[in-house]
């Protein structure tokens, strides 16, 4: 289902009210893979139904605090954090007026990285990390440690190579260039 709200965000709004409390019914779970696709799921409506999931965004977050206390497969709770990324980047940016729980949101997600599980993911949080460096300067910069890190892991790692498109990582290599250089030149 995520996929095709993904590609027809206009179908979102008949199926929003049902959907959501399919995902937080089948949340309770201990199946890393169910709570893998939920997540996925929930970031997907945040960052493509963001009027509608306003009202839900405190719920959807504990609930995907709790689905990474559940999951044990590393590439499922990459997906997690990722989603939590896409919550903090559709819900909250441009961050005129930053959320009470703003800062133990970004060190949750930013302590996460380079993912290890789910090689795409890396893709998402820096996308994120370009839109925040942006926005947040100060607060971006305290995690480009780990950004230099997962920078130089979407480039050379090996496991990115099919994975991440050639063009993402032309990006990447423009932000080592222009910001980490800069910030984190000791990882690098």
């Amino acid at each position: 289902m995520s996929e095709v709200f993904a590609n027809c965000e206009s179908v979102i709004p008949q199926y929003f009210n049902d959907y959501l409390p399919l995902l937080e019914k089948n949340s309770n779970t201990k199946d890393s893979k169910i709570n893998r696709n939920i997540a996925y799921n929930i970031g997907i409506l945040a960052q493509h139904a963001p009027v509608l999931f306003q009202p839900h965004l405190q719920n959807a977050l504990a609930m995907l605090s709790k689905l990474h206390q559940n999951t044990t497969e590393p590439d499922a709770q990459d997906n997690i954090v990722a989603a939590s990324c896409r919550i903090v980047e559709f819900q909250y940016m441009p961050l005129a007026q930053k959320p009470d729980n703003y800062a133990e949101m970004i060190d949750s997600i930013f302590q996460k990285i380079p993912f290890e599980g789910d090689m795409t993911e890396n893709e998402t949080i820096l996308k994120f990390s370009f839109k925040l460096y942006e926005a947040d300067q100060a607060t971006c910069v305290k995690y480009m440690d780990n950004i230099a890190r997962t920078a130089l892991k979407v480039i050379v790692d090996e496991k990115c190579a099919d994975e991440i498109k050639y063009t993402f990582k032309k990006e990447v290599g423009q932000f080592i260039n222009k910001v980490v250089m800069q910030h984190a030149q000791n990882v690098l």
